[in-house]
């Protein structure tokens, strides 16, 4: 008599396969929320400051989003490809991008400290904040940030409307060096 193993009928196997679907998908959620990262930090408001500056995972979500435009066509330094889904694969998603950019703007952490806490080369994290910090200072500084002749005028006070048509206050400070200390005076 010969031997044969018993092989499961195809709605066993079926069975399997499903549960071992749902295993891997559960250690990827873990992975997910384990890595350094947004997905990490998005329920804990106190860390998300901490680290981007952002008081809510929404606000840094609807920030994101209004970004993604400019982002799907930012061009990385030293590079051919851009941020979009065909070409390259990314070593990171985009908005973990923009998280490791703010962490280094906001809590000044290190590049080679975020490349272990990303898990990527110490050159990714250069080329992604050259590529996120050149994308922000367009895309922001393109933002009128002065009112209109139109709302000063409505919000100067009374005194100051009889100066001849003033529009900045200047105030001039010095600064004193002192043994290592930095003494600031207002004249």
């Amino acid at each position: 008599m010969v031997y044969s193993p018993h092989l499961p009928t195809q709605s066993e196997f079926l069975t399997i396969l499903s549960a071992r679907q749902q295993d891997i998908d559960r250690l990827n959620q873990s992975l997910a929320v384990s890595r350094f990262g947004v997905e990490r930090y998005g329920s804990d408001s106190r860390k998300l400051k901490f680290y981007c500056g952002f008081t809510s995972y929404v606000l840094l979500v609807a920030f994101f989003n209004w970004l993604k435009p400019a982002v799907l066509k930012m061009a990385y330094p030293y590079s051919r490809t851009v941020a979009t889904s065909r070409g390259v694969e990314r070593s990171l998603a985009l908005c973990d991008e923009l998280f490791l950019t703010l962490c280094r703007l906001h809590a000044g952490l290190l590049e080679e400290d975020l490349a272990d806490r990303f898990n990527v080369s110490l050159a990714t994290v250069s080329r992604i904040l050259l590529g996120w910090i050149n994308l922000l200072y367009f895309v922001l500084g393109s933002i009128n940030i002065w009112p209109s002749r139109e709302c000063v005028d409505r919000f100067t006070p009374a005194e100051m409307r009889s100066c001849d048509d003033s529009r900045s206050f200047n105030r001039s400070f010095s600064v004193q060096i002192s043994e290592g200390t930095f003494l600031l005076r207002a004249h």
